[in-house]
């Protein structure tokens, strides 16, 4: 079955346009006797090229990891907040349809109202706490050593000890 088609009447050039031939994409099959011909250098160069692709591809990753490496905290924890706060997010898009930027906005908010500044406020007290224990140490108020007197200590040879570094030092000889 042939359709008519009407000639454009202001042609493109270089653009090819259906004649109604049924050949019109017909590649014409390759000559057998100029096909490439496979002989061992061929296939040897082909692995050199495959292996140093390899290598080259190990060696970049490697690279990119050390570069990475001491960001990988930070990736993973952005990771966790992103999937704990998606559903808050979602929920929040269907108050406010169409609004992406508005609502990814307030999410960000949330995440730094709800994690970080309490994150802060905890570090800063345990860092407080710590430089108490240790001036208190110091001063001699708190004695750890009085408190691990009474432990009497089993070293690995059955000896009884009250002394950590004694216990130590009797289970290494």
């Amino acid at each position: 079955m042939r359709l008519a088609i009407t000639p454009d009447p202001c042609p493109r050039p270089n653009i090819p346009v259906f004649t109604g031939r049924s050949d019109f994409n017909m590649v014409a099959p390759a000559d057998p006797t100029r096909a490439p011909k496979m002989d061992n250098r061929t296939i040897s160069n082909s692995r050199i090229e495959w292996g140093f692709m390899i290598t080259l591809l190990v060696i970049i990753s490697l690279a990119f990891a050390v570069l990475i490496e001491p960001f990988f905290g930070a990736v993973v924890w952005g990771v966790v907040v992103a999937v704990l706060f998606r559903p808050v997010y979602e929920r929040l898009l269907g108050y406010l349809p169409g609004r992406a930027n508005l609502v990814a906005a307030i999410t960000l908010i949330l995440i730094l109202l709800l994690v970080i500044v309490p994150a802060i406020l905890l570090g800063m007290a345990l860092a407080q706490e710590a430089a108490t224990i240790y001036l208190r140490m110091q001063e001699g108020e708190i004695d750890f050593g009085a408190v691990l007197r009474p432990l009497k200590i089993v070293c690995r040879n059955g000896c009884r000890t009250s002394s950590p570094l004694m216990a130590m030092a009797i289970s290494r000889a």
